[in-house]
């Protein structure tokens, strides 16, 4: 390990490294494309081919309309501690500094040390069928939490033909959205998750195998992910605020 390689000049060879040049030294989350459901759109979102209620793709900057076909890789639950105007401003992986209180309608998630409310939440890592080069971050908004919940356990019932249970990605699964109105406010959101026909080996050896290792870690993208997201709904419903930012040092992984 203490031999080193020198060029004729006396300097250290590091030609080996090149092939890896800027390797860790970037945003690496920022190369990461993520799906998101279009509320309102502007003028320039239209003219983007942005459409209310469509699944858009910053990667491909694509709109897939109000359905879409898709392969999940990789499934995290996130606790999102909310700021003013309900903004991220803490990404929690589990409920150990959290707590519950009341039930019902009065049930609710808090940080005791902040006073502040934690919406319960999802983020997914998926491919879009027919769409090669599609592997995105999916996180919806709270309001589709229980189709979120729903999919989740369709996915964990799913089996392979020993019994075993099966890989996130045995099936394709179409996912659509719904406009909700509730009083003044109105928002698109998931409507539901239907499952399709089950994937080919073709498809998993040349799109899966090489992800796996990145599905396996979401919660490393999660917090870019969500202020992305949440940048995109503000932009799109043209909303204007100097609110909270999550920063990196704000984020509990524990």
């Amino acid at each position: 390990m203490s031999q080193t390689n020198q060029s004729a000049s006396g300097q250290q060879d590091d030609s080996f490294l090149n092939n890896y040049a800027e390797y860790g030294t970037d945003e690496v989350y920022s190369t990461i494309p993520y799906l998101s459901i279009t509320q309102s759109v502007t003028k320039a979102g239209l003219e983007q081919g942005k459409e209310p209620g469509g699944f858009w793709h910053t990667g491909l900057n694509k709109s897939f309309g109000e359905r879409v076909k898709v392969i999940p890789l990789g499934w995290q639950d996130v606790w999102l501690e909310k700021g003013s105007k309900g903004r991220t401003v803490a990404v929690h992986r589990n409920m150990s500094k959290l707590e519950e209180r009341g039930s019902g309608k009065s049930y609710k998630i808090i940080n005791p040390e902040t006073g502040r409310k934690v919406d319960h939440t999802y983020v997914v890592i998926l491919n879009i069928v027919g769409e090669p080069d599609s592997t995105c971050l999916f996180t919806p908004s709270v309001k589709s939490s229980n189709v979120m919940r729903k999919w989740r356990n369709s996915l964990s019932m799913c089996r392979l033909s020993n019994g075993r249970k099966a890989p996130i990605f045995k099936y394709e699964w179409e996912l659509s959205t719904k406009l909700e109105v509730n009083g003044e406010n109105e928002y698109y959101v998931l409507y539901r998750a239907l499952r399709g026909s089950m994937v080919t080996q073709e498809y998993v050896l040349e799109y899966v195998t090489p992800l796996i290792e990145m599905a396996r870690k979401p919660i490393l993208l999660i917090e870019s992910s969500i202020r992305k997201e949440e940048e995109v709904e503000a932009e799109d419903a043209i909303i204007e605020d100097e609110d909270e930012e999550t920063t990196a040092s704000e984020v509990d992984l524990s």
